[in-house]
């Protein structure tokens, strides 16, 4: 069975993340959270309608990768920031927590850490730490 394919993205007006169905209408971004507003069937756009549509900034739209973090509560979405643990190249008894990136590549998502590049579904004990799309505050 095929996943169902769900986007975030922050709203150009406050900020705040919105979940839900994408698309892309005269050079602007869209998300709706409501698929019986969304004007989707079977995949595709039937209508478009721009209410129950909210504007978003594109750079941060991320698509769900249909993974849950460690907690099984939070759905990890591309752009996310992770943490996990691996053993220590040094010695396999010591474990290491790593971060990395969740990202896309051709083949499906993974995680870019110091490391390189792992696959998403390579690892069962994520925990989500925040989003390539988080104002840093310096240390």
């Amino acid at each position: 069975m095929a996943r169902e394919h769900k986007y975030r993205g922050r709203r150009t007006n406050d900020g705040q993340w919105i979940y839900g169905f994408f698309c892309q209408w005269q050079s602007r971004s869209y998300i709706c959270p409501d698929p019986n507003e969304s004007g989707f069937h079977g995949g595709q756009i039937m209508r478009f309608e721009i209410d129950g549509w909210f504007l978003v900034d594109p750079t941060t739209v991320g698509e769900s990768t249909g993974i849950k973090d460690k907690d099984g509560k939070e759905i990890i979405y591309e752009g996310d920031k992770v943490e996990f643990w691996i053993s220590a190249p040094w010695d396999e008894q010591i474990p290491v927590k790593v971060k990395g990136e969740v990202c896309w590549e051709s083949d499906g998502f993974w995680v870019r850490s110091y490391d390189g590049l792992s696959r998403l579904s390579d690892w069962d004990e994520l925990e989500v730490i925040g989003s390539i799309h988080d104002k840093e505050t310096p240390q």
